[in-house]
């Protein structure tokens, strides 16, 4: 079937008859090549039929092919143990779809040990589950539903005894022994790809990040109505850093609203309004409107939130903008390009693989260094360690270390524990 191009994902089930049930999912032109080496879709009626149960698509269902499931198919029963005890995970489908009720049960001692819940996905029905902890593993389960049905399951040791792994022997580990910024993670990734050409490949994605850099900023104002946040218009470290914003009280009556930059100090001028009486008379919308009119200006202004600006703005200054952003100097400030490490002997597309990928978010700290110690690992151990090897000869393995560059280089380096550890190391 799969010379045929069609995928046999699903666990293949053999009846009491010898008779083998496989779940696919085909086309009209597959269906017709299947009919045609003698394999027929299974009906609810047809007890005499061939080996091939159809979990057709709207294609396959238009052509009239039917389908047909048990009442109650047990996909596994797993029993492991972890830190907080012995665990029972129970996947079943129900014919009925996701109204069934299905309850597990041990098979022997009849313990109830839980009711499973159905798992819908795309609006689509997979399966049923119970992840449940238990006194001791079962022998075996019973899946039984309200409308009478049941299966029964022996409860199989997880990770199998084939997946299971040893560390024994030459087996090199520990290649990440501290926090890393994305900057040396990247250089890392591409460290291992040059070590590894005959294994491995860089691919880029094609959107780059923001990048670990934003502007300048301050607020100035005591007030929500008075308040004025300033923006540089350069990023912080290509010259917004240290600009200063001075908002002063000419000290004479009837003066005009100005503004102006001395390049010299690094320093915006806003020379205030004042009346007859030389009280100041400016508002904040009247400072944000003046700068931001002026083009010449290094800084932009704004209102601060939803606030109206209408408060009299104080003499205030020299407020210094920053962007707040204490990274060292090696880490990128530009725009990441996202990197994923293909590993794989045979890296052609014809094989299944599997897809990690770490640090969605900023604070995800140890997820890319998980990946990249799992990369290293694989890849240093693939001729000396027969279950590695063995595995990537057949698989490809796509592997993103680093998604969220930005976010990392932001959170990291002002964090206490980043730097605990770093010292430690």
């Amino acid at each position: 079937m799969q010379q045929l191009g069609i995928a046999v994902e699903a666990p293949v089930f053999q009846d009491a008859q010898g008779r083998l049930t496989i779940d696919l999912v085909v086309s009209d032109e597959q269906a017709r090549r299947l009919a045609a080496l003698g394999l027929q879709p299974m009906t609810a009626s047809d007890s005499a039929a061939p080996a091939v149960t159809a979990a057709a698509s709207p294609e396959a269902r238009s052509s009239g092919m039917a389908t047909h499931e048990e009442p109650i198919r047990i996909l596994r029963a797993d029993g492991f143990e972890n830190y907080a005890g012995p665990f029972v995970s129970v996947e079943a489908r129900a014919a009925m779809g996701a109204q069934a009720l299905l309850d597990v049960y041990d098979a022997e001692s009849g313990q109830h040990l839980g009711t499973m819940t159905p798992f819908v996905d795309a609006g689509v029905y997979m399966y049923h589950s119970l992840l449940v902890p238990v006194a001791s593993l079962p022998e075996a389960v019973r899946v039984t539903g309200a409308d009478g049905a049941e299966a029964q399951a022996a409860v199989e040791p997880w990770p199998s005894q084939d997946a299971r792994f040893s560390f024994e022997g030459n087996y090199p580990t520990g290649f990440v022994d501290h926090y890393m910024d994305p900057t040396e993670v990247y250089a890392r990734l591409e460290a291992l790809a040059r070590e590894f050409p005959d294994l491995t490949e860089i691919i880029e994605l094609p959107y780059r990040t923001h990048g670990y850099r934003r502007q300048a900023m301050g607020v100035t104002g005591s007030t929500a109505s008075r308040a004025i946040v300033w923006y540089s218009k350069a990023w912080g470290h290509e010259g917004g850093n240290g600009i200063q914003i001075l908002l002063e009280d000419p000290g004479a009556p009837n003066q005009p609203l100005s503004v102006g930059y001395d390049e010299a100090t690094w320093t915006v001028r806003v020379s205030l309004a004042t009346g007859p009486d030389g009280a100041v008379t400016t508002t904040a919308g009247q400072v944000i409107e003046a700068v931001n009119g002026n083009p010449d200006l290094p800084v932009q202004a704004f209102p601060y939130r939803n606030a109206q600006p209408t408060g009299i703005v104080a003499p205030e200054g020299p407020v210094v903008l920053s962007d707040y952003l204490r990274a060292p100097a090696h880490v990128l400030r530009d725009p990441f390009t996202v990197k994923v490490l293909r590993m794989g002997k045979r890296r052609d597309g014809s094989r299944t693989g599997v897809f990690i990928y770490a640090q969605e978010h900023a604070r995800e700290w140890v997820t890319p260094l998980v990946a990249l110690e799992t990369a290293a690992r694989l890849l240093y151990n693939y001729r000396t360690h027969k279950p590695d090897g063995r595995g990537r000869n057949y698989n490809r393995l796509r592997i993103v270390i680093e998604n969220q560059g930005d976010g990392a280089g932001t959170g990291q380096p002002a964090s206490p524990s980043t730097e605990a550890v770093g010292a430690g190391r």
